[in-house]
């Protein structure tokens, strides 16, 4: 405790007691089922930027017996621009099981373009005339928070949905996952 001093009194002070905090827990990836799990990924076409003509629902249906982590970002998201190293490694990782794909739900598709020229990895774009109704397909609704990801599992069921940033501390979880089915 501290108290102010006067002419005739002495300040006092009293030593804080240390503050008991517990360790940070640390989070689930896949705490809570998404409000989709078990279901199959909307038929809305989701086409891939580049070369390549497959859509996104292909893509997963031919998986080859392989998760999928689809991970949603934009151009102008910095987040989403500084997971997408640790989505590759995690993709390097575990190439036996897991594959990622990154899904530009960028209006000016431009923005994307300009991203991918530096980031080379197979992306697709969401076109906005599709983005509600897939997003909702998904279980993430239309006020989708940047980045977010869709975890499917190799008969391409949901099976995990995360809002926000990936962590380093997201892998073991994730490997736990994919490597038990």
């Amino acid at each position: 405790m501290l108290t102010s001093a006067s002419p005739s009194t002495k300040a006092t002070t009293a030593a804080p007691k240390p503050s008991v905090s517990a360790a940070p827990k640390p989070r689930k990836l896949c705490e809570n089922p998404p409000a989709a799990a078990g279901k199959e990924l909307p038929k809305e076409k989701v086409a891939r930027i580049g070369p390549k003509n497959d859509t996104l629902p292909e893509s997963i249906e031919t998986g080859g017996g392989k998760w999928t982590w689809v991970n949603l970002w934009a151009g102008w998201c910095i987040p989403c621009k500084e997971e997408m190293p640790l989505l590759k490694a995690w993709q390097e990782k575990l190439s036996s099981n897991l594959r990622v794909a990154f899904v530009s739900i960028d209006d000016d598709l431009r923005l994307a373009d300009k991203f991918l020229e530096t980031f080379a990895a197979p992306s697709y774009h969401l076109p906005a005339d599709e983005r509600d109704a897939w997003l909702e397909g998904v279980g993430l609704g239309n006020n989708t928070k940047l980045p977010s990801h869709i975890l499917f599992d190799p008969s391409g069921k949901i099976r995990c949905v995360v809002k926000g940033a990936i962590e380093p501390t997201d892998y073991a979880e994730l490997e736990a996952m994919v490597k038990k089915h």
